[in-house]
Formats: structure tokens, sequence, C-alpha cells
């Protein structure tokens, strides 16, 4: 009886470690941008001019790879680039010039990218 009794509990434990762990884990998608590629961005975001986004960044906020954008930063399209691949996503210019990429179903970050200059 004792044995059972441990047994179960020993088999709860495992199970709520195991629907935690379910819950807590994260995926990081690469993001590989060939230089051409990332050229090309550089190239089509001047010809757009698009201005920068005025971001209100919390202090504990960084904008990196994987970070989330809120809602209220507007997104401008990559779909006329002319690069398959990179037809699907989104960017912004941060207030510092630089290139965002970003997936806008997920509004998650995927690559940073400085512009020359």
């Amino acid at each position: 009886m004792r044995n059972s009794l441990l047994a179960g509990v020993a088999a709860a434990l495992l199970a709520g470690s195991a629907a935690q762990a379910q819950t807590t884990v994260t995926t990081t998608r690469t993001f590989d941008l060939p230089p051409q590629e990332e050229v090309t961005v550089r190239e089509y975001v001047a010809h757009e001019h698009p201005a920068p986004a005025s971001i209100v960044i919390e202090r504990h906020m960084t904008v990196r790879p994987g970070s989330i954008i809120p809602e209220d930063v507007p997104l401008h399209p990559l779909r006329a680039i002319g690069t398959p691949n990179l037809a699907r996503y989104a960017y912004f210019l941060s207030p510092d010039h630089k290139i965002v990429i970003v997936d806008p179903d997920t509004r998650e970050v995927l690559r940073i990218i400085s512009q020359p200059g």
C-alpha cells in the first residue's frame, strides 16, 4: 500500500514537472540573411524613405532578435522587395536608423541591420 502511494505521488510530481516544462519551453527561430539580401534590404529601405518609428522603449526593453515589438509600432511590408524569401516579412526603421526585420504575424524581431554612414 505504501509503495503504491509513493509511486502515485512520484507519478503526479513527474507529470506536474512535465506539464510545467512544456509551458516554459521556447524555441529560437533562425533567420539567415545572406550578405547580398542584406544589401537588397538596405537599398529597398533607402528607396522607400520611411520615417524612423517614434518608439518609446521602456528602460527594461531591449530590441534584439527574438524581441516582440508592440502593436503600436507601424510595420512596413517587404512584399515588393523582389526577393521571395523576404516578401513575407515587414520592417521598421528604429530611432537610431537601424532596419529591424520583423515577422508581421508574431511581431518577433528576426534581424537588425545597421545602415552604412
